[in-house]
């Protein structure tokens, strides 16, 4: 039977191993899996992940439920099974970390035996578990250097075109996680990094942005309960064009328009009418006239 090292050698020797490392800035929050996913794996995934998590195997369902995730970002019960995992596992961070240990150990022996393939899948797992240790992102740094998966193109070619989508529909946090998966198949690239930081400008440009539409439109709502509508629609419209499709807004400026272009309309059939039975008037066709004029009260009562 092979002798098992105690948590505290396991500790000394990953500090060890640290010194020697050159560190660089942390990349990946929850959102690591080693390969593409077709939507069509998502259930077996999520039964599989299920599973390891009824049997409390808390890395391998964590590594599962993130595939199951980036096979289909838009379901939302493998993230919702993963923050589940996170906040039991930060309830009791020993545990947390005897897992973290357990993984490091194993993947360690994977990487001296130079099976980067599934060592890869360890240093993911670690980086799941406790995503504030720098130690697995370097070992992964160090692999890519060595060993290149055929995959992973693909796969970081798909995390960049799912955080573009999600930074398109204004999800910033959405955006970082896939933005930051594709930082870990190539750590260095500059583009993936710019992107991260051009997020954080969005997001604040986007908050401010909300808040004024906001204001506009509350001006605009007392304007229009003044029966201001002309300087109603003005605040509407400042509103859409700092943030376009804006729902409310734009249903307020059809309302207006739809006023206005109604009351355009009686006004015209309003003077069509008063042309009308004047000119009966004049000709002394009084009787005429006076439908004409009945015509004209009919399009505008309070004329």
């Amino acid at each position: 039977m092979k002798k098992r090292i105690s948590r505290k050698g396991v500790k000394i020797y990953i500090f060890i191993i640290l010194i020697g490392i050159l560190f660089s800035p942390s990349f990946s929050n929850s959102c690591h899996a080693q390969a593409k996913v077709n939507a069509s794996d998502y259930t077996l995934l999520i039964q599989q992940a299920d599973k390891a998590l009824g049997a409390k195997d808390y890395a391998n369902a964590l590594f599962l439920y993130e595939k199951a995730s980036q096979a289909k970002p838009e379901l939302l019960y493998a993230s919702g099974k993963m923050a589940e995992i996170s906040a039991t596992l930060e309830k009791d961070p020993n545990k947390r970390s005897e897992i973290f240990e357990d993984i490091i150990l194993k993947a360690e022996n994977l990487y001296k035996q130079k099976n980067y393939s599934d060592a890869k899948s360890e240093y993911r797992k670690a980086i799941l578990i406790d995503q504030t240790l720098q130690y697995p992102k370097d070992r992964l740094r160090q692999i890519s250097a060595l060993y290149t998966d055929p995959e992973d193109q693909t796969y970081y070619n798909e995390a960049l075109a799912n955080g573009d989508k999600a930074l398109a529909s204004n999800d910033f946090d959405k955006a970082v996680l896939y933005y930051e998966t594709a930082l870990s198949v190539k750590p260095d690239s500059k583009p993936v990094k710019d992107k991260i930081k051009n997020v954080g400008i969005q997001q604040a440009d986007f908050k401010a942005k909300t808040a004024q539409s906001a204001k506009s439109i509350a001006a605009a709502d007392k304007l229009l309960q003044n029966g201001k509508r002309a300087e109603a629609r003005a605040e509407y419209q400042k509103a859409i064009d700092l943030m376009p499709g804006n729902p409310r807004a734009s249903q307020k400026i059809q309302e207006i328009d739809s006023y206005a272009n109604n009351k355009k309309s009686l006004q015209d059939s309003y003077d069509k009418s008063i042309e009308q039975a004047d000119q009966f008037y004049i000709n002394r066709d009084f009787a005429s006239a006076s439908l004409k004029y009945q015509e004209a009260l009919n399009a505008i009562p309070d004329a």
